[in-house]
């Protein structure tokens, strides 16, 4: 196995307790056929995944294939909605859906039609989990999620804080895709950034199937080897994980 992932095994050979992951790929509605190289990885390893699905870029035949894949293996796949069309609505900035900018109403307005879109194609297959895009929102989403019955919010760990009392947060700590100065960061630190990530109770990786080539997925199918193989590392569902969240809160 590649020496890039020896951190994360160090990390792996030390912990005694269960160590918690889901892994998060937006975008889909994208590059169909990275999407399924990507689910397909997963699959043979028999782990779950959770797909960020823009309501406006979900074609009936994308739905019909998602659906299949959900019909076969309901526990190791999830669906939820990412954003409503991926539009940048800040003039001056970091982009954002669901910024400052934009008040509850606009924002709830375009939750609301996202969310039937994406009810309209996927059914009851989908979850009342809100990942905003590129990982942004303010306090006046949260209010519109709550609104709307959304229970789970899925943003990066290091997005400023907002007031969620009411809603379970999913948050990633781990980019698999992370850039620095425009480009990607080397295998080195990605593993060295996953072995980090172990002190959290909770991983969550975010992956960005666009963005991944036959390489990518070289070096995720020998991740989830590892993953797979070890007793106390548990990866579930993010609907599973948010209900849990929500009870113990």
């Amino acid at each position: 196995m590649s020496a890039w992932l020896d951190p994360l095994r160090v990390a792996l050979g030390q912990i005694e307790q269960p160590s918690y992951w889901f892994f998060r790929d937006d975008d889909a509605g994208w590059a169909d056929q990275k999407l399924y190289a990507l689910l397909d990885c997963f699959a043979e390893f028999h782990m779950p995944i959770d797909l960020a699905v823009i309501p406006t870029e979900l074609r009936v035949d994308l739905a019909t294939e998602l659906l299949e894949r959900h019909r076969r293996a309901p526990k190791l796949l999830g669906l939820h909605q990412h954003g409503y069309s991926h539009t940048n609505h800040e003039s001056t900035g970091r982009k954002c859906e669901f910024g400052s900018s934009r008040s509850s109403t606009l924002q709830a307005q375009d939750i609301k039609k996202g969310a039937g879109l994406l009810r309209e194609k996927l059914g009851t297959a989908l979850d009342p989990i809100f990942t905003p895009p590129w990982n942004r929102c303010s306090s006046a989403t949260v209010t519109a999620l709550l609104a709307l019955g959304f229970q789970a919010l899925s943003r990066d760990a290091t997005a400023a804080p907002l007031d969620v009392d009411d809603m379970t947060e999913l948050l990633v700590n781990v980019d698999w895709s992370k850039r620095q100065n425009g480009m990607e960061i080397s295998r080195e630190a990605l593993g060295i950034n996953l072995a980090y990530a172990l002190e959290s109770p909770l991983v969550g990786v975010m992956l960005h199937h666009a963005m991944m080539g036959p390489a990518d997925l070289s070096a995720l199918s020998e991740f989830l080897e590892l993953l797979s193989c070890h007793r106390h590392v548990i990866c579930l569902p993010m609907r599973t994980l948010a209900a849990t969240l929500s009870q113990s809160a």
